[in-house]
């Protein structure tokens, strides 16, 4: 396929609003496709961003213990001293602390946190 002028090359599109050949609208449909993946990807980056803020702030500070439905027993034996999260006092079987729970910690406690060490 090609012009008049030159064989084996394509005329671009001149006409407006769809009334082409298919010839000249297949370049353009695939440059609006890729502008349209590109404009999405951003858009997608930029949804990311509050997400990604409010995480670092949440991981920044500590939760309260209702946040995370903190108790003072252990659940189904887990406990806060089998967590990696826990921080132990300096004293065996005394109150510690959390990286991620404020307040004292029971070493028998346990929270929606948990991650086994």
């Amino acid at each position: 396929m090609g012009s008049a002028a030159m064989p084996g090359t394509t005329t671009p599109c001149s006409c407006w609003r769809g009334s082409c050949s298919d010839q000249g609208n297949n370049a353009m449909d695939k440059l609006q496709k890729e502008r349209r993946r590109m404009l999405a990807r951003g858009m997608i980056m930029l949804a990311g961003i509050p997400v990604l803020t409010l995480s670092h702030a949440a991981l920044a500070g500590k939760a309260s213990k209702s946040d995370f439905h903190y108790q003072d027993l252990p659940n189904e034996g887990k406990r806060c001293m089998d967590c990696a999260e826990f921080l132990p006092a300096q004293a065996a079987n005394s109150a510690g602390a959390c990286r991620i729970v404020d307040g004292v910690i029971s070493p028998n406690g346990w929270c929606m946190a948990f991650t086994k060490k």
